[in-house]
């Protein structure tokens, strides 16, 4: 509804990206700071909201960039890569969980992974505009 009525759909891909990114850096924190439980079921509860939403706002942005004659091109390029991630990050995520013994590391890495995305957003969207 945001990107349909008040911005452009990249601006709330690049809004809901460094969200999803601050939020998993609490994450990161509560393995390591005692957090409360409440505020942990608050950051999940708003970490969800923003992770929910990014899938139809991503397909309606991949369409408009690769336009009308690219439009099946460009969502099959984009969901091979979406469920690419989808399928190994979660092993990659268990991986290093095993690996360290500790949710920190992977939390970390989700994060960074996250706010990286957004930045190559806002660099590639500068430069294509």
């Amino acid at each position: 509804m945001l990107s349909d009525r008040f911005s452009e759909r990249i601006t709330v891909l690049q809004i809901i990206g460094f969200s999803s990114s601050v939020l998993l850096l609490f994450f990161s924190l509560a393995s390591i700071v005692k957090i409360p439980a409440y505020l942990i079921i608050v950051i999940s509860i708003l970490l969800g909201f923003t992770i929910s939403g990014w899938n139809g706002v991503y397909q309606a942005s991949i369409i408009e960039i690769g336009g009308e004659k690219m439009a099946a091109v460009s969502s099959s390029i984009s969901f091979t890569f979406t469920y690419t991630g989808i399928f190994i990050f979660p092993l990659f995520f268990g991986w290093l969980n095993d690996l360290i013994s500790n949710y920190f590391v992977s939390w970390i890495v989700l994060s960074f992974t996250m706010f990286f995305s957004v930045f190559f957003m806002i660099h590639r969207h500068r430069n294509v505009t």
